[in-house]
């Protein structure tokens, strides 16, 4: 196939395809047809926006003319409701505002999903990707072509090594042919390189097409979503008002915060503004659409306009605009794709002549590397495949054909102005009915609101509490709030399922809803009973977690008492009730201890410690071996005895002036400064009690010095 040129390869392989030509078949007719251009074509192009603009400004002054001048009309215009078989009065009082929040919220999510789809406000942004990605194929083959050249370079330089690198029967054998197929690799450098400079400015025109509809799609999702917010904002000023008619807190507060007129033209202020602006996007979407028809329903489509942009952008006479015009509309010829193909037949020559000689090659000259040459011949038969089939008319006429055909002028056009006149409609006829609708339901239950006063006073006279009567009320209205939540989103689901647009999101987004308000309409009653139990069950948990506490500390304060019972009953039996016989015996009994525990550990300093029957415990292993052996024997009696007491009685006792004059400690002094270490209430307090036995012990050596005798 590398034989044959482009065109004759496109005849045979692409002419079947629909709506194509031989000489063109990657082409695909397009007209502008349905209501939406017939509609905004001529002077409606000015005339639909502008009665939108005008009908919107116009409902709007009526709601804020009607409510400030409260000459709004009495509920359901002074007629009764008629009575349905099963339903109370009180609940079928709720069917007016039910249908129109069910109206304003099918068309609130139609607005939302047409706002972010590519049918609709998301139109051109769709348009600027398919942009963006054509000028990025254009972009990744210029750049497959400039690493083309540098391969074909390397090939070039091999070929120049070959001869000089064979014994001179090889070099008679190939003649003439290295140098050709040196010619051929340098052709392929110069088509690749003619075709880089066919495709100078075209991924720079296609840049800049993206540039502008990313400008043309800024704005639009913007304000559709400032009037959308708008809208929700009104909707959850309405509910909020409702509530407040059951809730007396809420009506409260919003009492405080608000004078009783405010309060009774938020919603309708609100309303008349949520109308303007939604009025106003319409207006604008539907004037966008119909400069998109105009562009799109010209004479010759929007493939001639595309034309005239790149003409006006490039000139008529230059090469860019010969590529335009020959992916677009199918003329002239494509440079571009022409050099690439006299490339890949040069490359096939000089692949041929390798294959020829390749054997001979390998055997007579094994230092020149043949494989090598190969691999490289093989790398640029694949990037120059590769960069055909990016620049193939099929492939970029694809990115054209969504961007522009799809995108631009049907979504454009036909999907922006659907959703212009959704979003007037819903300004026009929703949200007035809305606020018509809430204000008669307001006015019908606020009727009620003293009989709700009066029972919220008797209720606390009978001593239940304003929450519990206020959490009745809010429960009872939860069942039926679940359940017309429910209903919108089946109507909604049916509603996108019966009516879909392009695309599969709607029909799958549409029965997926409808399921679900099929399922929330079954069960409405178990989900509100289900987060009952769930609250109480939480509650219960709280409350068992609570109970738990309060009985681990009660057990601690019970064991105190018996431990204190147990000692009460020990002074009974042994000091008949005398809390002063028992203090002194415990005085005693302590006294009689410590002098017991002095005495054994001078016995056993005596004994055991003073190896060297000096009547001292001297500095190192036996001071050691002495407060090692009185930790083990008491450790079991004072906690802290090896860890906190004896380190402090043995540094001070190493830092005293004796100590350091003896190199050690009497064994009678050693005997008190444990006793003292050892009854001591406070760690803290001995270091100064040892220092203070130290300070006595020294005295009393000095006594005896000045009296001629000698210390015990």
């Amino acid at each position: 196939s590398s034989d044959l040129c482009y065109y004759q390869r496109v005849q045979s392989v692409m002419a079947a395809e629909p709506g194509g030509s031989p000489d063109s078949p990657w082409l695909e007719p397009y007209s502008l047809s349905g209501p939406w251009p017939t509609l905004l074509a001529g002077p409606g192009a000015w005339i639909v926006p502008t009665l939108v603009v005008l009908v919107g400004l116009a409902v709007a002054g009526l709601l804020i003319y009607v409510y400030g001048r409260s000459l709004a009309p009495p509920p359901y215009f002074g007629h009764q409701l008629p009575q349905v078989p099963g339903i109370q009065d009180k609940y079928l009082q709720w069917a007016p505002f039910g249908i129109a929040a069910s109206f304003n919220a099918i068309m609130l999510l139609s607005c939302v999903i047409m706002s972010t789809s590519s049918y609709g406000a998301g139109a051109f942004s769709s348009a600027a990707g398919e942009m963006g990605q054509a000028a990025a194929e254009v972009a990744q083959s210029i750049d497959q072509v400039s690493n083309t050249k540098k391969v074909a370079q390397t090939v070039e330089n091999d070929l120049g090594s070959l001869l000089s690198q064979c014994p001179a029967a090889v070099q008679k054998m190939l003649g003439s042919s290295v140098s050709q197929a040196q010619a051929e690799i340098e052709r392929v450098q110069s088509e690749a390189q003619l075709s880089v400079t066919a495709l100078d400015g075209v991924s720079e025109l296609l840049a800049g097409a993206e540039g502008q509809l990313t400008g043309l799609s800024a704005w639009l999702p913007f304000f559709s979503s400032l009037a959308l917010m708008v809208t929700f904002l009104c909707c959850g000023i309405a509910a909020l008002k409702l509530v407040a008619t059951k809730n007396a807190a809420l009506s409260r507060l919003l009492a405080k915060k608000m004078e009783p007129r405010a309060l009774d033209l938020i919603l309708p202020y609100f309303g008349a503004a949520s109308v303007f602006l939604l009025c106003a996007t319409g207006a604008s979407m539907l004037s966008s659409a119909a400069r998109a028809v105009g562009f799109c329903g010209a004479d010759g489509g929007p493939d001639a306009g595309v034309l005239n942009l790149a003409e006006l952008t490039v000139g008529g006479t230059s090469s860019t605009y010969g590529l335009v015009a020959h992916y677009v509309a199918g003329q002239g010829s494509n440079p571009a794709i022409m050099h690439l193909v006299l490339a890949r037949q040069s490359l096939a020559a000089c692949a041929g002549w390798l294959n020829k000689y390749l054997y001979a090659l390998v055997q007579s000259c094994p230092q020149w590397q043949p494989s090598r040459v190969q691999s490289d011949l093989k790398t640029l038969g694949m990037d120059l495949n590769k960069t055909e089939e990016l620049l193939k008319p099929s492939n970029l006429y694809g990115h054209y054909r969504v961007a522009v055909h799809d995108n631009a002028c049907t979504g454009g056009s036909a999907g922006m102005a659907a959703l212009g006149m959704q979003q007037a409609m819903l300004g026009v006829l929703c949200i007035p009915g809305l606020v018509l609708t809430a204000g008669w339901l307001e006015e019908v239950l606020s009727k009620d609101g003293a009989a709700y006063q009066k029972l919220d006073k008797g209720a606390a006279a009978d001593g239940a509490s304003e929450d519990e009567v206020s959490g009745e009320e809010d429960f009872n209205m939860l069942y039926y709030v679940v359940y017309a939540f429910s209903v919108v989103i089946f109507a909604i689901g049916l509603w996108m399922y019966l009516i879909p647009q392009p695309g599969l999101v709607r029909p799958v987004t549409g029965t997926l809803l409808f399921a679900c308000g099929v399922f929330l309409m079954m069960n409405s009653d178990l989900i509100v009973t289900y987060v009952r139990l769930h609250e109480q069950v939480g509650k219960f948990k709280k409350n068992n977690q609570r109970f738990d506490e309060s009985l681990q500390k009660q057990a601690v304060e019970v064991r105190k008492l018996q431990t204190a019972a147990k000692g009460f009953d020990e002074i009974d039996r042994k000091f008949s009730g005398s809390v002063q016989r028992a203090m002194k015996e415990v005085k005693q009994m302590e006294t009689s201890s410590r002098a017991n525990i002095a005495v054994s550990c001078k016995e056993l300093c005596r004994l055991y410690f003073d190896q060297d029957r000096d009547k001292l415990i001297d500095e190192g292993k036996e001071l050691d071996e002495s407060i090692d052996t009185l930790a083990t024997i008491f450790g079991s009696i004072v906690k802290d005895l090896r860890r906190e007491r004896f380190p402090r009685m043995k540094q001070s006792m190493q830092g005293h002036k004796i100590f350091q004059r003896d190199k050690g400690v009497k064994v009678e002094t050693f005997a008190q400064a444990f006793e003292v270490t050892l009854f001591a209430h406070d760690p803290q307090q001995i270091p100064q009690a040892v220092t203070t036995v130290m300070d006595a012990s020294d005295n009393k050596a000095n006594v005896f010095a000045k009296k001629g005798k000698v210390g015990p």
